[in-house]
């Protein structure tokens, strides 16, 4: 017999940890991320009958990012709160509070951060979780990532080149945040609200097929649902044996070396310490080292390993650099570290005429072409048919794009009319066309900062 969506998320929270006899004796509550959303107010639902059975409080938080129209934003987190009082009034013990992000915010910690909206609204979110936990005393806090939520990530990550530790998917518990709906499908959460007429709210951008993953979910899920059957378990059963690889590689590293702190903020390690590591474990050892410098900083993996190649053939005086990093070699030592020359990073230039990854100082652009043309992927933004070949570069003060009235408009006033910071304009990736006489700019990513691009359309 199939087991409910309650029970499994029941299971699921046995299996993270949670003990209710104690959270009942020590009077601590359990919290709840809610968005209004289908996924979350099953979530919501489920974890205040459980709740009630256990005789444990719920308290949740809706986070009003502020990134959308105020009918859309407000509305969500409105319904939130509307659904926690007719809880209550059925009689759970459900407690809602509303966490507003300012005014802004989400755009100036995007282009402080440099990783665009998305990043940016996650990161605020996370930050206002763990004030909320704090605040509130809660427990633990439920997410309310679902199974197709964790087969999407998978394939995202191994379609952007992933290692094990990104393919074993999302975990079911980090800290106080545990994920109880991992095991349960989409379609199992839509039937239990639609059985219990319980509405929900629908994002426009999740249909919005610029965003990679919406584009996974749109385009290449229903394709593989066609065409192989059964293929989600396999994925699936692949991520956990990705996950035991993961842990066994990280108990390696752990104990293998330390690299030491240096007075500029970087890590050196003895080439004697590090030289008769395996591979796996040294391009760990060096990740690692990467966070320690410069946080979340993703690092091209094509890097690492011309790193273990010049180790593994003992080079000297061995250099490479990206994304504000600096990996080195000398004689004695392997060091990592932030490269001192990081304000020349504005200025770049590249002619792209084929597939490949490319490496930028605002992150990694995946092209794929297809004849004449390329889909660029940035960030989290897909441009369609770019005609090959075609240049990304940093703007330049005197660019210009066409109108959709066939004039012509300053990329300058294009990006003051966002409220860009004057220092910060001369980093906006733009790309240009190369086939044709004119070479006109096709696009402005300033998405790379968190703001709407501009895109000329044929």
């Amino acid at each position: 017999m199939q087991k409910s969506v309650e029970d499994e998320i029941f299971e699921n929270l046995l299996k993270c940890g949670v003990d209710f006899e104690a959270l009942r004796s020590g009077g601590f509550p359990m919290g709840a991320a809610v968005s209004g959303g289908a996924d979350s107010i099953c979530l919501l639902f489920a974890l205040s009958r459980i709740c009630k059975r256990e005789r444990v409080p719920l308290k949740v938080i809706t986070v009003n990012h502020k990134i959308r129209t105020a009918d859309e934003s407000e509305g969500d987190a409105r319904a939130v709160e509307n659904v926690c009082k007719g809880l209550c009034e059925a009689g759970c013990d459900v407690e809602c509070f509303l966490y507003a992000l300012g005014d802004g915010e989400v755009y100036k910690t995007a282009e402080k951060r440099k990783k665009g909206i998305e990043d940016a609204a996650r990161f605020l979110r996370y930050n206002a979780f763990e004030d909320f936990a704090r605040r509130s005393g809660v427990a633990f806090l439920c997410l309310a990532h679902n199974r197709d939520d964790n087969v999407e990530t998978i394939l995202m990550r191994f379609l952007q080149g992933g290692d094990v530790s990104s393919l074993r998917g999302i975990r079911g518990r980090r800290g106080i945040f545990l994920r109880p709906m991992l095991s349960v499908s989409r379609r199992k959460i839509e039937r239990y609200l639609i059985e219990r007429k319980i509405s929900w709210r629908t994002d426009k951008t999740n249909f919005d097929e610029s965003y990679f993953r919406n584009r996974i979910r749109h385009s290449l899920i229903p394709l593989l649902d066609e065409k192989f059957l059964g293929w989600r378990q396999g994925v699936l059963a692949a991520a956990l044996k990705c996950g035991d690889d993961d842990d066994a590689l990280e108990e390696l590293r752990a104990v293998c070396c330390e690299g030491e702190k240096m007075p500029d903020g970087g890590v050196c390690f003895s080439r004697d310490s590090i030289s008769t590591l395996s591979r796996a474990v040294l391009s760990r050892v060096i990740f690692k080292a990467i966070s320690e410098v410069a946080g979340e900083t993703r690092f091209p993996y094509i890097h690492i390993r011309s790193v273990l190649d010049a180790i593994r053939s003992n080079e000297r005086n061995f250099l490479v650099e990206a994304a504000g990093i600096q990996i080195s070699l000398d004689e004695n030592n392997l060091f990592v570290k932030l490269r001192q020359n990081i304000a020349t990073d504005s200025c770049f230039f590249a002619i792209i005429e084929e597939d490949g990854t490319y490496t930028f100082p605002f992150g990694d652009v995946f092209v794929q072409t297809n004849g004449n043309s390329a889909d660029v992927f940035i960030k989290e933004r897909i441009f369609h048919h770019i005609p090959v070949p075609f240049c990304i570069r940093n703007r330049q003060a005197d660019d210009y794009v066409k109108t959709a009235d066939g004039g012509r408009k300053s990329v300058a006033d294009f990006l003051s009319s966002l409220h860009i910071q004057n220092s910060l304009r001369d980093a906006v990736p733009v790309i240009q066309e190369l086939s044709s006489k004119d070479q006109e700019i096709v696009v402005v990513a300033t998405s790379v900062m968190g703001y709407k691009d501009w895109v000329c359309k044929n």
